[in-house]
């Protein structure tokens, strides 16, 4: 893909545009129309090269003007039905709000939810201690910060911090506030557990006295 990288970057280059490549999420920005069509036709040719064919189904291509991000229909894509985002790396841009997918939130609660099942009824089952601390440091606001590691949240906190101090986005960047329900969503599925499997207060402890707010 090295020479993929080369033709296109000089394309974007002599109209002073801009090129982002990773692995397969692409991103290009172009001034006009006319550069885009012409900037189409030169990524499938140059992908037909390599024998490989760009997912028109996951290409979006975007006009932003005044802070709006409006649909334009362009030949890898003429018909568009969701909302008008740019989306790259996980994240999306609407022109006033910088978001991380909702796909990805999704993602982390279903995996979150079926580890967290089997590690409190693996554990309950065995008449083995529940890890509850570990539920929480993995699931929840409680990690260690000091972590080099971390977890979900950790990622969100830094992903909020570039975006809005390093890149400047200021209060556009909303990404935190996607996990604004984390902490409800958790222990409502730990309650749902203990009442299911009839688990003790002792067996399974649920903290209460730590407020939402103060999760990030």
């Amino acid at each position: 893909m090295l020479d993929f990288d080369v033709t296109i970057q000089n394309f974007v280059n002599k109209i002073k545009g801009y090129y982002r490549r990773y692995s397969d999420d692409i991103l290009i920005l172009v001034n006009s129309k006319n550069e885009l069509d012409s900037l189409l036709i030169l990524i499938e040719d140059e992908l037909k090269k390599l024998k490989l064919e760009l997912s028109k189904q996951k290409t979006i291509c975007c006009h932003f003007q005044d802070n709006n991000c409006d649909y334009e229909p362009c030949s890898f894509r003429k018909e568009y039905n969701s909302s008008a985002e740019f989306q790259y790396l996980g994240f999306t841009y609407n022109g006033k709000i910088i978001l991380v997918r909702n796909g990805t939130i999704g993602a982390f609660w279903r995996d979150a939810i079926r580890h967290i099942r089997k590690m409190v009824l693996y554990n309950y089952k065995n008449k083995t201690r529940i890890p509850i601390a570990k539920i929480y440091g993995l699931y929840s606001h409680l990690s260690n910060r000091e972590s080099k590691y971390g977890n979900f949240y950790s990622y969100i906190r830094k992903s909020q911090r570039i975006f809005e101090k390093d890149y400047q986005f200021g209060k556009e960047v909303k990404i935190k506030f996607q996990m604004s329900k984390s902490w409800e969503i958790l222990h409502k599925y730990l309650i749902k557990l203990k009442e299911k499997y009839k688990i003790s207060d002792k067996e399974l402890p649920i903290p209460k006295d730590i407020r939402e707010n103060s999760c990030l």
